[in-house]
């Protein structure tokens, strides 16, 4: 067992978390039942998931299950991992907890389920062709898919609303390598206070300030 910030500060998180869970759960119904009354009756169709956060991998995985390897099922995403978003405080709040418990690798994942995962960003989809056109990971030239279904969720962004500076100063916080530059920034400014000479240096090194009273935000000024 890892250690974990106080009750209080996982109130936000629980929430979220529950939310997610019935948006997926609500999505994953729809998709299946889709694929039950469309899909099926046409031999081996392609099903593309753009996209690997939690209505992508989810989808990818209650689809393999399923249908059983009658339809084959590709789940591209720039990212080689999943990972956990509501486990990213925990990990703020404590710098011992390991990455591996904040994401999963995808290849492994879609191995162990019955899918194919591409590591690779959508360029474009063609709704008239049924092609998507993508540049795999690390390649020269960019490949294209026919696809017969597609799924598009490849999530949000973090959106800096044009404040000033805070897209060149800010630290995001979506995924583990943002929980490790946090606490590596969080280290220096420490380190700097700790040799100030002066309070009104000391308080300036140690200001910090959060952008955003969602889950996050909140429960980041906790950690």
């Amino acid at each position: 067992p890892h250690h974990l910030p106080a009750r209080a500060t996982r109130t936000g998180g629980i929430f979220l978390l529950m939310y997610v869970v019935l948006s997926v759960s609500s999505f994953k119904f729809c998709v299946t039942r889709y694929a039950f009354r469309v899909i099926l009756p046409s031999m081996s169709p392609r099903i593309v998931i753009v996209g690997a956060g939690f209505v992508g991998t989810q989808t990818a995985t209650l689809l393999a299950k399923r249908l059983r390897r009658k339809a084959e099922i590709i789940l591209i995403s720039p990212q080689e991992t999943f990972c956990f978003l509501p486990r990213l405080i925990d990990a703020l709040a404590d710098p011992h907890v390991p990455k591996h418990w904040l994401e999963r690798p995808l290849a492994r994942l879609a191995k162990r389920e019955g899918f194919s995962f591409v590591r690779g960003s959508v360029l474009s989809v063609d709704r008239k062709k049924n092609v998507v056109a993508y540049k795999k990971f690390g390649a020269q030239k960019n490949s294209s898919l026919v696809y017969d279904v597609i799924v598009l969720c490849p999530g949000a962004r973090t959106a800096f609303f044009d404040i000033p500076g805070a897209n060149a100063y800010a630290f995001p916080l979506k995924c583990a390598e943002d929980v490790i530059r946090i606490h590596a920034k969080t280290d220096a400014l420490l380190t700097q206070a700790a040799d100030a000479t002066n309070d009104r240096e000391r308080r300036a090194l140690l200001s910090f300030a959060v952008v955003g009273a969602g889950p996050s935000g909140v429960e980041s000024l906790f950690a």
